[in-house]
């Protein structure tokens, strides 16, 4: 049997363009599509790990944001690994300064731009997606708990 870790959070962030497309990425190691994403670093606040991650992510600066939705997750580790416990929170960043640029390519190999609709219209449900992009499509189709966030 896996031992539980303690609480890590995630923070992840739902940009838009001009055009009202909404900002993501594939994520190299997981294979997935994912919002852009990071972790909470020991002494920081979500909020300031959030501006932190853009920047480093994406070399964009975030200047208005709000929390939109907050889930914990248990991920199964296997026999290698613990389970783990992650607090997702996810955030609609309404304001940014800059152009997105993938800033890390050695995590992620490519940014795409996706309207509200493609979500909406399920264009994404055949995809390989992260946790925090299920999470921002529920709340699109508004959802309250994603039950099916594996």
């Amino acid at each position: 049997m896996n031992k539980l870790r303690y609480p890590r959070i995630g923070v992840s962030a739902v940009i838009s363009d001009n055009d009202g497309r909404v900002l993501n990425m594939w994520h190299i190691k997981h294979e997935k599509w994912a919002l852009p994403v990071g972790k909470v670093d020991e002494g920081e606040t979500p909020e300031e790990a959030l501006i932190r991650e853009m920047k480093e992510e994406l070399g964009i600066d975030i200047i208005e944001f709000r929390e939109i939705v907050r889930k914990t997750v248990v991920y199964t580790g296997d026999g290698n690994k613990p389970d783990e416990t992650v607090e997702l929170i996810l955030f609609m960043v309404d304001e940014y300064a800059g152009i997105p640029d993938n800033m890390e390519p050695t995590k992620h190999r490519r940014l795409e731009w996706n309207t509200f609709d493609d979500f909406r219209r399920g264009v994404w449900n055949s995809k390989p997606m992260t946790d925090t992009l299920k999470m921002y499509i529920d709340w699109v189709n508004g959802g309250d708990d994603p039950e099916d966030i594996d």
